[in-house]
């Protein structure tokens, strides 16, 4: 049958580390021997937190934005390639020496143009 009752040893152990601990706490409380102990974990902590978070948080984020600034440039993209086919070259004013040149781009068919010059 298993003991329900602490032996005699195990209970002197176990009075013995909680005096131990209320004495360690009340150096702590009272002194500032502890400080540096105590600095030194905050830090460790904050470091590990630190890299922990740039190991597994940030590549995530950065993968993220990296596809939304993709995505949104493809589709600016696509804009400016209809923007550009809808008005190629119109009305185009060349100088040259004194005399000016109006050349006009008149798009008949996408990707077709007729030319019209003029020179004034």
């Amino acid at each position: 049958m298993a003991r329900i009752s602490p032996t005699p040893g195990q209970k002197l152990t176990f009075v013995f580390l909680t005096l131990l601990s209320a004495l360690i706490l009340y150096l702590d409380i009272t002194t500032n021997n502890f400080d540096n102990i105590k600095n030194g974990f905050k830090s460790v902590k904050i470091t590990s937190f630190y890299i922990a978070k740039n190991i597994s948080i940030e590549p995530i984020k950065s993968l993220i934005s990296l596809s939304k600034s993709k995505n949104e440039l493809i589709k600016e993209n696509k804009n400016l390639k209809k923007a550009l086919n809808n008005s190629y070259l119109n009305n185009s004013d060349i100088q040259a020496g004194d005399d000016s040149y109006s050349v006009k781009f008149i798009p008949d068919v996408t990707g077709e143009f007729s030319l019209e010059a003029s020179v004034f």
